[in-house]
């Protein structure tokens, strides 16, 4: 009923499955660490836009270079 040369087959067939699956991994992990290494070298740069009745004005942006900005991020406003 049941050979064991169909078991070394689909053993095979999934440990090449398998192999094919974490290659693909290793490469997507690669080129997100290029991007994120690439981003970094950007300057990021804040853009402001002002609108007639608008109450606060942005006065000073700080630490917008920072590698964890979203975290040191500070913004001065003023009330106009």
């Amino acid at each position: 009923m049941y050979s064991s040369k169909t078991g070394f087959v689909t053993f095979t067939k999934l440990l090449q499955l398998l192999l094919a699956f974490a290659s693909v991994i290793v490469l997507v992990k690669g080129v997100l660490v290029l991007t994120a290494a690439q981003s970094v070298d950007q300057e990021r740069k804040f853009k402001s836009k002002e609108f007639r009745d608008m109450p606060l004005r942005v006065h000073k942006v700080k630490n917008l270079q920072s590698e964890k900005w979203p975290n040191d991020l500070e913004i001065e406003i003023e009330n106009v």
